[in-house]
């Protein structure tokens, strides 16, 4: 157990720059096996060109197994990601953009398996956000009116563009949607349905089939404009939510994650979080998903192989978050809980878990920021610190840190997370900073940037690096 050596003075620590919607990552979705289709025949179509011409060697970001997909936040390094891509695809994006959470899996699912690789060949993936940095600016050169944008290019120049809501290219998610229904009932079917529990299998089917889906087609369909969009009601969510009860009980965890699938896909109306936070314990989604998650995670069973299902349970609390009154009972009343889970999952031996667990903390150490700095501006919310939670998120967050030598993106959420629980904390002085010494934090942080750190390059972007080292250098002692 951690013991807190003798607190010295110490100078606060000095304001360290922190990624806002750079660092977050949108929610993940069931792929739209459409797009998949059409994004690849595109992509395919561009980078077999390239066969016959030498394509630069490829980079750190690239050759990442978690996150291929380049973030580009200027006009100067687009044209440098152009440059050393004959073929390749950018994606325009805004965290705003409820489309673009939807499709941007599919398109890192697609950077991972047509992305460069080692013997040069594929196509570069680059994602720009026009709300960072100079994103904006970038999206005016390419003259992009809307999110989500794709434009393919071939040596520099632009061959093909589409747009979200405006093309035939850019289908809804409701074949998704029809999909992960279908597997789920299929996993009904394969059990036999408890005749404790009091709602029948087919009246649980029913519900899934007749109030869940037409309301998730409804809601991300992309055939209506967004202000249209129908919100989820009671009549909705409280029987969506007794079936959520029936199949927990009914399922074996393993075959949970297409229920989680859903519920975070829903999770994207902020009408279902605000009736989230007052919803009866009992057949609170969340509730449910957590307890089971911290069950799994304190008595692992490989067997039982949840690894889906834990990967969709921390991109459901990380949607949870979206919704500030949700995200406020969180914080308050669930912070704990919210913990058991994240952190053994931001050392969980999946690079994809990994991913998502940093994704969360992220999203929890940023409303902690926020509130933080509301507060110093004299706002009228308030936020409750606690300094043994903060101990023990560090503590996690420097430890996944000094495991993490492949994934850069995982690296970038993880410092810009231990940088929003550090900067203008009450506990800093007496708590965090002999923590820190401890664990050698600004050792395990400057590693990252080191040959072998992260990747074989270590970290290679360089707002990533600036952020590492300032994170270092500024709030680590």
């Amino acid at each position: 157990m951690y013991r807190r050596p003798s607190p010295t003075a110490r100078t606060p620590p000095e304001p360290v720059a922190t990624p806002a919607a750079a660092a977050t990552v949108a929610p993940a979705t069931t792929p739209n096996p459409q797009l998949a289709a059409q994004l690849l025949q595109a992509v395919a179509s561009r980078a077999a060109a390239s066969t016959t011409s030498t394509a630069a060697p490829p980079n750190a970001a690239t050759q990442s197994l978690t996150a291929p997909v380049h973030a580009i936040t200027n006009p100067a390094s687009f044209n440098t990601f152009l440059k050393n891509h004959r073929a390749s695809v950018a994606f325009f994006t805004s965290a705003t953009c409820g489309p673009c959470r939807m499709i941007e899996p599919v398109f890192e699912r697609l950077a991972e398996e047509k992305g460069l690789k080692a013997n040069g060949r594929g196509a570069g993936f680059a994602k720009i956000d026009i709300a960072v940095g100079l994103g904006n600016s970038l999206a005016s050169q390419w003259n992009v009116r809307a999110t989500p944008t794709f434009m393919f290019f071939l040596d520099g120049q632009k061959l093909d563009e589409f747009k979200g809501a405006d093309a035939n290219e850019l289908k809804t998610q409701v074949p998704a949607i029809d999909t992960v229904l279908s597997k789920l009932t299929s996993f009904i079917d394969s059990v036999t349905w408890p005749s404790s529990i009091p709602h029948k299998s087919t009246e649980v089917k029913k519900t899934l089939s007749g109030v869940v889906s037409p309301y998730l087609k409804a809601r991300f369909s992309n055939a209506v404009p967004p202000a249209k969009h129908p919100s989820a009601t009671p009549a909705i969510l409280i029987p969506w939510s007794q079936a959520t009860l029936a199949l927990s009980s009914a399922l074996p965890v393993a075959s949970l994650f297409p229920l989680v699938d859903l519920w975070r896909l829903a999770f994207l109306d902020p009408a279902v979080g605000t009736w989230a936070a007052s919803a009866p314990v009992a057949s609170n989604p969340l509730s449910i998903f957590i307890n089971k998650a911290t069950t799994t995670l304190q008595n692992p069973d490989s067997a039982s192989n949840p690894r889906n299902f834990l990967l969709t349970t921390l991109r459901l609390l990380s949607n949870a978050f979206a919704t500030s009154v949700l995200a406020q009972i969180l914080f308050t009343s669930a912070r704990g809980t919210i913990a058991a889970v994240l952190i053994p999952s931001l050392l969980h031996t999946d690079a994809l878990v990994r991913t998502a667990a940093a994704s969360l903390a992220f999203n929890v150490a940023a409303y902690l920021q926020i509130g933080r700095v509301e507060s110093l501006r004299g706002g009228s919310g308030t936020i409750q610190e606690d300094g043994d939670w903060e101990v023990e998120m560090a503590s996690a967050i420097v430890e996944a840190l000094n495991r993490e030598d492949t994934s850069e993106e995982v690296v970038h959420r993880l410092t810009a997370s231990l940088a929003c629980i550090l900067r203008v904390s009450p506990a800093y002085d007496n708590q965090l900073s002999p923590l820190l010494e401890v664990l050698q934090a600004r050792d395990v942080l400057k590693q990252k940037l080191e040959k072998g750190g992260c990747g074989e390059e270590g970290v290679t972007k360089k707002d990533v690096r600036k952020l590492v080292e300032e994170v270092a250098n500024k709030l680590c002692p």
